[in-house]
């Protein structure tokens, strides 16, 4: 019987001052990318793009279920690392862009953001997802539930070891 430890790839972007609050959760995350309050735009998409060749480099992913969320964003009171829209289109991008360059089918789910202002960044980066890659499929998995502060990137195996 396959361990899920084996066949699931945990990649998280988080403030790492407020979470992961649990040892559990934090024994979960095979790629930790720390950052702080008010961590700024280009240290934190540089970051999470050396945190994802990493990821990708070390694991062979069948598929990924990326968790992105937007408590990370200017003026939200639970994450408190404030970035800017621009650069939640950017990551979502990058996400993507790592997966598709694979040919690693790609499902997105939306998390966290607790403001007004966060709605439209999540359309604004869904159209400019559809505008780059094109339109989507959708295929029906059946995965454990994940839940992070800010993005988790979950890249799975289902070859048996």
């Amino acid at each position: 019987q396959m361990c899920i430890r084996d066949s699931t790839y945990i990649v998280d972007a988080y403030n790492y001052r407020i979470y992961p609050g649990d040892e559990f959760a934090k024994e979960a995350i095979r790629k930790s990318i720390k950052c702080g309050f008010g961590e700024e735009d280009n240290i934190y998409i540089k970051k999470v793009k050396q945190g994802l060749d990493e990821a990708f480099t070390e694991f062979q992913a069948d598929f990924v279920l990326y968790n992105a969320g937007t408590d990370c964003m200017h003026g939200d009171p639970l994450g408190g690392m404030d970035l800017s829209d621009q650069v939640i289109i950017q990551r979502d991008e990058l996400v993507f862009q790592k997966a598709r360059e694979r040919n690693i089918p790609i499902a997105m789910v939306l998390s966290g953001g607790y403001q007004q202002k966060n709605a439209p960044c999540i359309a604004e980066s869904i159209q400019n997802l559809l505008h780059k890659f094109g339109s989507v499929s959708y295929t029906h998995l059946t995965l454990p539930t994940i839940y992070s502060v800010q993005i988790s990137v979950v890249a799975v195996s289902l070859k048996k070891k």
